[in-house]
């Protein structure tokens, strides 16, 4: 499989002063409370009073870089890795010593289907990151969903794409890049929002919602890519088998994120196109362009 390669950007410019001096970034992935068991996502965060828990969130990293909009670069080159979120929602991913301290103020990141040579980092079961290399799946996101009803439906989502994360800017200070210190380590926090998967929109006002994906469930195997293919954004359904509507009635309009060579039809095409990634904080952001999908 062709390796995801990231192309050089240039993001807004921020004044620094460069320097000879060693510094060390160190890269985190971290899920947030909903990737800890005892949470997950609350009846009171979702529209439709659905729980869910995660048992599985595992995410490959890869082409982190630092640069600077006036053309240096830290050249890291880090390797592939596999990382497991749960069940602490936090994970260690890269540490690059011998850094010149300076604002990096030109960075980012990319998720792709791992190569057969990836490196498990510990915390992954081999088992499932064998299966994430032999489907081509960047992410595998597993658990169960829990309806107001307490029926409880599993299931297990892989993602067959690539998708960059560049520019990005900090949630702290909304400042570009990371600032590698004279001496000392600079810690930077891919933070991986999980409630992206139930978005039903990714416009204004957007709500988390369970209950298409419960409604496609088959009672056995659980939930999968293949099984939200059934779910037709144009007319969603609830387990009723009826329009869905939201909670005063109303249907509910899907408002799906834009994919780099197709429509988005199914809710399946909704779910590939969620972003996942921000930068040091949930108000962190990065620029994305459509992932690319392999199917």
């Amino acid at each position: 499989m062709k390796r995801w390669l990231m192309p050089v950007l240039a993001g807004g410019l921020l004044g620094a002063c460069g320097s000879d001096a060693s510094s060390t970034i160190e890269v985190s992935a971290f899920g947030l409370a909903e990737a800890d068991p005892a949470v997950g996502i609350t009846v009171e965060q979702s529209a439709d009073r659905y729980a869910v828990t995660f048992s599985n969130v595992i995410v490959e990293f890869e082409g982190f870089y630092a640069r600077t909009t006036g053309g240096l670069d830290a050249d890291l080159d880090p390797s592939p890795v596999l990382v497991e979120l749960v069940p602490t929602g936090a994970s260690d991913v890269y540490r690059f010593p011998g850094v010149d301290a300076r604002r990096w103020d030109d960075v980012g990141y990319a998720s792709a289907p791992p190569p057969a040579d990836v490196e498990v980092l510990e915390g992954v079961d081999p088992a499932l990151a064998q299966r994430m290399i032999d489907e081509g799946w960047s992410q595998l996101i597993a658990g169960t969903m829990t309806a107001p009803d307490g029926e409880v439906f599993p299931f297990e989502l892989g993602f067959p794409m690539a998708i960059e994360y560049t520019n990005c800017s900090n949630g702290t200070d909304r400042t570009l890049g990371v600032v590698a210190p004279v001496n000392g380590v600079a810690q930077v926090e891919l933070t991986w929002h999980l409630t992206h998967l139930f978005f039903d929109s990714f416009g204004e006002n957007s709500e988390l919602r369970m209950e298409p994906f419960a409604a496609v469930y088959d009672g056995v195997n659980p939930i999968s890519m293949e099984d939200l293919d059934q779910q037709r954004l144009s007319g969603v359904v609830d387990r009723d088998g009826e329009i869905l509507r939201d909670e005063e009635g109303n249907f509910v309009v899907y408002i799906p994120p834009s994919l780099s060579d197709r429509p988005a039809l199914t809710l399946r095409d909704h779910v590939l196109g969620a972003r996942f990634g921000h930068f040091n904080g949930l108000e962190g952001f990065c620029e994305t362009a459509p992932p690319v999908i392999f199917d």
